[in-house]
């Protein structure tokens, strides 16, 4: 579940208001308050603008947006594993490509991969398969959600 109050302050901390947020994203400020209780989703591309605006790490992203049983269940699973369905199913890199390639989910799991361990990746690893890539980031980044 969306953990406002950390969302609150991490909007505070970055010396923005409720108002210049639901602008940066092209939404009402009513939607905004919608999205922050509930009622209402945040996208995708919102999450990411997001990232982008309040300057946050992945740890504060997830702590903002990911589900409270998700955060709990990573305790359940082994590091270095995928979820193409929000958490609610973990996978190894080899597991998942069958679905990342059908799917064509590619271009989303790069969107989602933190830039930095993305960038480092590719410098000490082109040219490889994506399976190696996605692998390798795994065993660097702990693990990655989209869905």
């Amino acid at each position: 579940m969306f953990d406002k109050n950390k969302f609150r302050g991490s909007v505070i901390s970055a010396g923005n208001t409720m108002a210049e947020v639901a602008r940066y994203l092209g939404i009402n400020p009513a939607t905004l308050t919608r999205k922050m209780d509930g009622t209402s989703d945040f996208t995708r591309s919102e999450i990411q603008l997001l990232r982008t605006y309040l300057s946050l790490s992945d740890e504060s992203l997830n702590a903002i947006f990911l589900r409270m049983d998700l955060r709990k269940r990573k305790k359940e699973w082994e590091d270095n594993m995928i979820s193409l369905d929000n958490g609610n199913t973990w996978l190894t890199a080899e597991e998942a490509m069958p679905e990342i390639q059908e799917k064509g989910l590619w271009d989303a799991i790069v969107a989602m991969m933190d830039d930095e361990v993305r960038e480092s990746e590719a410098r000490d690893m082109a040219p490889c398969t994506e399976e190696d890539f996605l692998e390798e980031y795994l065993n660097r980044a702990g693990y990655l959600v989209i869905g």
